[in-house]
C-alpha cells in the first residue's frame, strides 16, 4: 500500500508537468512497455508486457497481463485462481495531447483450482476454466520524452465479454454437496458474464 501511494503521487506529479512531450518524436515506430494493474477484476495486481506501434497521434498495443494467487495459506486445500488476458488495442490522442481514449479486442482466460474443501472424497483437485472474447474501452494519459521514455496511466478500463470461447465445468461432477454445486455454477456465470473493471493501470517503457 505504501508503494501504491507513492506511485500515485508520482503519477500526479507527471500530470502537472506541462512540458511533457506528445507521443510523436524522431525515434522508431516501435516500443515495449512493462505494465501493472493494482485494482483489476478478477484478480488485482496484474503485471504484464506490451509491444507498441506508434503513429502520429495514435498508438497500437498488443499486451499480455497475468495474476495468480494460491489460497492454501488461508484455508487448507481451498485451491487458487489464475487470470490472464491478451488484448489488441489502439489509443487515440484526440486532442493532440497526453489525454487518450483506448479501445480494442481482448481474450481472457480464468482458471480456478478447487481443492478438498469443495470436492468429494478421494478427489484431489479439479479446475474451472473459462476463455472469453470481448471488447474493451478506457481512458487515460500518456507521456513521452525525447530520450524515448514512455509512461502512461489509464484511469479506468472496462473489459466487456461478448462470448465464451471455451468452458471447462467438469468440476461440477466432483462437487462435495448440492450447495457447493450451486456456488460453483454462480461463479461460472459471473466469470462469463460480468465485465471486468481495471482502475489505475500503469505502463512504463521505451520507444526504440
Amino acid at each position: 500500500m505504501i508503494f501504491l501511494n507513492k506511485f500515485l503521487i508520482f503519477v500526479m506529479l507527471f500530470s502537472l508537468n506541462s512540458f511533457a512531450q506528445d507521443t510523436g518524436n524522431t525515434k522508431s515506430d516501435w516500443g515495449a512497455m512493462l505494465t501493472y494493474s493494482p485494482y483489476d477484476l478478477w484478480l488485482p495486481g496484474k503485471i504484464g508486457v506490451a509491444v507498441v506501434k506508434f503513429e502520429e497521434h495514435r498508438t497500437y498495443e498488443l499486451a499480455y497481463e497475468r495474476a495468480s494467487y494460491n489460497f492454501d495459506f488461508i484455508i487448507d486445500d481451498l485451491g487458487g485462481i489464475t487470470d490472464q488476458r491478451l488484448h489488441l488495442t489502439t489509443r487515440g490522442h484526440t486532442f493532440e495531447g497526453t489525454f487518450n481514449f483506448q479501445y480494442g479486442l481482448y481474450i481472457s482466460s480464468t482458471s480456478v483450482t478447487l481443492g478438498k474443501a469443495y470436492l468429494g472424497v478421494g478427489v484431489k483437485e479439479d479446475v474451472i476454466s473459462l476463455t472469453n472474447l470481448g471488447v474493451m474501452w478506457g481512458l487515460g494519459n500518456k507521456w513521452a520524452w525525447e530520450n524515448g521514455v514512455q509512461f502512461s496511466a489509464d484511469w479506468f478500463r472496462i473489459f466487456y465479454p461478448i462470448t465464451t470461447l471455451e468452458k471447462d465445468t467438469g468440476v461440477l461432477d466432483e462437487a462435495a454437496s448440492a450447495d457447493d454445486k450451486d456456488d460453483i455454477k454462480e461463479l461460472i456465470d459471473a466469470m462469463s458474464k460480468i465485465p471486468q473493471l481495471t482502475l489505475f493501470h500503469f505502463e512504463i517503457g521505451y520507444r526504440f
